[in-house]
């Protein structure tokens, strides 16, 4: 065979990768606009007959990170180049230009902290005594004094940033302000009265004692003639549960999500109860929701629910009385977006209903009525050290329980630090003896140590408070098994702490049966399971008489691979249960089995 040449022909085309393109209009009726950025995104800021001023900010994140950002003159086709920015690490850079539009161009990480905030300031500031009306928030407190025009509404802006620490959000953090004015100023999200927050005068200015207010750009807005002095600051919070009290003749209190009313994802769980010291109340709430799908908004008290929605846009308000309420929203799909919601809520000391006042007539009585009134007192008397002694002995009851809990951790032979992080857990798991109904009526088995009682759950299980599942959702308002010891011991009290840290390690399993969660009931622990609907000793003694054709051995082998495969992904000890009956269909979802291996022994099954 002669020689071949081989000729190879490579041809190269390049791709222009397609970027984000925004538009920012900025005008009197817009003055100022927000805006983050991600990789390969073009933003084009005009401010029609004005020249913008656009202020380039960030916060250094705690993971590398880099990012270029490029300044265009007059131009969305990425020409006639003004400078070029890198990350901005704590740093407030302002782009300057002699054009009225700009156009900049991002190249880097996503996910960042940048805001690009831009304003025109002859619009933003018209009706304020300066141009300085426009504040970055940092930890280090501001002192601001500004005066509303007789022209009209100052506008004064706080710009808060954005962290990037997953779970914590920066709110705006000040101290009481002193206001002199005869209107009202309102504290508005964004620049104008879209978005309200909260209103206040020159009597109210305690109400951000205890607001949490968070966004990225909120606003004073200041009538005429008024004057607003205080200093500003911003403040780092973990999102997640909290709680408040409140014990005056009236509150008035706001709640929203981290990023109520612009866009993101709905990544955020997040509770507040509210509680009331008081002996009767009225509760007023204001409502603005854009609940998503696969998230659920809820208010709700002990007693009754009074709203319940999810893939809805919610604007109401409702009244009820009640001293206690709690708000929840739990998200099941982080990736969706969202635009927050805001309660506004005030609540007023208020009589008992059906009150009514009893005049009472008598004429003198002498000794008789001197009698009767001694021997009333001393019931009196009686009933109350009576009382005082049943509550102290219920109280040393409870402390002696407490003291034994204790005392067990430390014969545990655990380090002061895993002490520590055993009670944390075990607090997390704990569920409120008012939320627990056992029925001791009703119990599903009985062994020599424990009994298993049927029992109610009123709102979600400490598991699914965890987890934020799907699968675990339906661990809330159910009926549940509930295993109370028949003694209360050392051993049992080891015990309870060892099943707690095993349960904190397997969470959910779709082939265990897991726990919800402990309780005291009557100062005496117990453990709070999902039903199971078959023992798997009863079951398999169904077959004791069967012939052999009659036996599911298949089924018996499905069973222990399955219990197999659970224990070994979850690498616990496991328990005997049957939680619903076997289906070759469906893997066995809930079989809990206990099996013993000694050295030289085959398997054994126990029950």
């Amino acid at each position: 065979m002669g020689n071949r040449n081989y000729y190879w022909r490579i041809y190269f085309k390049f791709f222009e990768a397609e970027f984000v393109s925004n538009q920012v209009n900025l005008s009197k009726g817009v003055p100022i606009s927000v805006n983050q950025i991600t990789n390969y995104s073009k933003l084009t800021i005009s401010g029609a007959d004005q020249m913008p001023e656009i202020y380039y900010q960030g916060v250094e994140p705690n993971y590398p990170t880099s990012g270029v950002l490029y300044a265009y003159n007059a131009s969305s086709s990425l020409t006639n180049l003004i400078g070029i920015f890198p990350y901005p690490y704590s740093n407030l850079t302002i782009i300057s230009s002699n054009v009225n539009q700009i156009t900049l161009f991002y190249v880097g990480v996503s996910t960042n902290t940048i805001m690009i905030v831009s304003r025109i300031a002859e619009y933003h500031a018209a009706n304020c005594d300066q141009d300085q009306n426009l504040i970055f928030l940092s930890n280090e407190k501001v002192y601001k004094e500004i005066r509303a025009l007789n022209s009209g509404t100052c506008i004064f802006s706080l710009i808060i940033l954005i962290y990037d620490l997953e779970g914590y959000y920066n709110t705006l953090s000040m101290s009481s302000p002193e206001y002199n004015g005869a209107s009202s100023v309102s504290l508005v999200a964004g620049y104008n009265v879209s978005y309200p927050l909260l209103e206040f005068n020159s009597t109210s200015t305690g109400i951000f004692s205890y607001n949490y207010i968070f966004g990225t750009i909120i606003s004073f807005l200041i009538p005429p003639n008024g004057r607003l002095m205080s200093s500003y600051s911003s403040n780092l919070v973990k999102v997640g549960f909290e709680r408040y009290h409140f014990s005056d003749e009236h509150f008035f209190q706001i709640f929203m999500s981290p990023n109520y009313p612009s866009s993101s994802h709905a990544s955020v769980n997040k509770s507040d109860l509210i509680e009331y010291f008081v002996g009767y109340a009225s509760i007023t709430l204001k409502i603005f929701a854009f609940i998503p799908e696969q998230c659920y908004f809820t208010i709700y008290n002990s007693n009754t629910t009074f709203v319940n929605i999810t893939a809805e846009n919610y604007n109401k308000t409702i009244t009820f009385n009640s001293t206690q309420f709690q708000i929840d929203f739990v998200s099941y799909n982080s990736t969706v977006q969202w635009q927050g919601y805001l309660v506004q809520a005030w609540g007023s000391r208020i009589n008992l209903p059906n009150n009514t006042i009893v005049y009472y007539f008598h004429e003198k009585g002498g000794l008789r009525e001197g009698l009767i009134i001694g021997l009333s007192c001393l019931g009196l008397v009686v009933i109350l050290v009576v009382i005082a002694l049943t509550t102290r002995h219920q109280l040393k009851k409870r402390y002696n329980k407490f003291d034994q809990l204790c005392n067990a951790l430390k014969e545990m032979n655990l380090s002061p630090e895993e002490i520590i992080a055993l009670k944390e857990k075990s607090d997390q798991l704990l569920i409120s003896p008012s939320k627990l109904h056992i029925n001791f009526d009703h119990f599903f088995g009985q062994g020599t140590t424990s009994t298993v009682y049927k029992a109610y759950l009123m709102g979600p299980a400490p598991l699914h408070l965890l987890q934020r599942s799907i699968v675990t959702q339906r661990f809330a308002d159910c009926d549940v098994a509930v295993k109370v010891t028949n003694c209360f011991g050392k051993n049992e009290v080891k015990q309870l702490f060892k099943e707690i840290e095993a349960m904190k390690k397997i969470g959910y399993h779709e082939n265990v049966m897991c726990i919800l969660g402990w309780a005291l009931s009557e100062e005496t622990p117990c453990l709070v399971y999902d039903i199971a609907e078959k023992n798997v000793l009863n079951y398999v003694m169904e077959f004791r008489d069967a012939i052999d054709d009659q036996v599911p051995y298949n089924k018996f082998l499905s069973i222990l691979w399955q219990t197999a495969r659970a224990d070994c992904q979850q690498q616990a000890r496991p328990r005997l249960f049957l939680q619903k009956p076997y289906s070759e269909a469906q893997p066995m979802a809930s079989f809990y089995l206990l099996l013993f291996h000694p050295p030289g022994h085959p398997y054994t099954l126990c029950a």
